[in-house]
């Protein structure tokens, strides 16, 4: 599993979601222009989750981007970026509904009483020199007006990550780590004023 991937699986978790990762689709089940791969018996969705309170089912597409610079704003503004190809769920909407459809019928849902959110997650995001992390997400928003269509770049994956600092489960590597995360802040001003000291 992907390390970015492990840690949203565990917010979503901790939020209240039944999460599968990877979760294959038979490319049987699509039409071939929606298929990237012709090679691959199966397309895969990072994760899926779904909340019995809210009756929500939610699609996750999880680009962690550690290793490079990300993507740029165009590919919310321009509508032939290249790399829009790399994130159907968000920029194929016949592949978008068709997803939806088979994951319904697998999973046994009621359509009718469903909610159905898309959650895209970059670990890193490319800024131009003349542009703010601020403006990136205004170019999402504006992209998805009206859609039940969340982002979650690296800040605000760091706040989720946060929180779980605050979760009692101790047994689980995500978790630990937002732990022994907090527990270093809180003790580097007691560090510095002995170290100057």
């Amino acid at each position: 599993m992907d390390a970015l991937e492990q840690i949203v699986l565990t917010i979503l978790k901790h939020q209240g979601y039944l999460t599968l990762h990877s979760y294959p689709i038979d490319n049987n089940k699509l039409e071939p222009e929606m298929i990237r791969r012709k090679k691959d018996k199966l397309t895969r969705i990072s994760i899926v989750g779904f909340h019995i309170q809210k009756r929500e089912l939610i699609l996750c597409e999880v680009k962690a981007f550690f290793d490079s610079r990300g993507y740029t704003m165009k590919l919310f503004s321009d509508s032939e970026d290249r790399f829009r190809k790399n994130v159907p769920l968000f920029f194929n909407e016949a592949f978008y509904r068709r997803i939806q459809e088979i994951l319904v019928e697998e999973l046994g849902l009621i359509p009718e009483k469903l909610n159905v959110k898309r959650l895209l997650c970059f670990g890193n995001i490319q800024i131009g020199r003349r542009d703010s992390y601020q403006e990136y997400k205004e170019a999402f928003a504006k992209a998805f007006a009206g859609q039940r269509v969340e982002f979650w770049g690296p800040l605000e994956l760091y706040e989720e990550f946060r929180k779980l600092s605050r979760v009692r489960e101790e047994n689980d590597v995500v978790v630990y780590c937002a732990k022994l995360l907090r527990k270093a802040k809180s003790l580097e001003p007691k560090y510095r004023q002995r170290s100057t000291a």
